[in-house]
């Protein structure tokens, strides 16, 4: 069996700690975007964020090639 949960104010921690701590949990969420996850496109082998592939795709002119290299931009 886990621990027992015992609220925050009753474990010793004042309400003014308590929502310090909250606080700062709230604002690291809300600074740390999700960085971009780049793919390679496989005709040119640009690296493209999802959005960005679907448009790139059909307008690609690079020949298709089984390695295709990653070229960073």
């Amino acid at each position: 069996m886990g621990k027992k949960k015992v609220p925050l104010s009753k474990a010793g921690y004042s309400e003014e700690e308590i929502l310090r701590e909250a606080a700062k949990i709230m604002r690291s969420k809300q600074t740390a975007p999700n960085p971009k996850k780049l793919s390679a496109c496989p005709k040119c082998g640009n690296l493209y964020g999802v959005a960005e592939m679907r448009t790139h795709k059909p307008k690609c002119k690079g020949k298709l090639t089984a390695g295709a290299a990653i070229k960073r931009s």
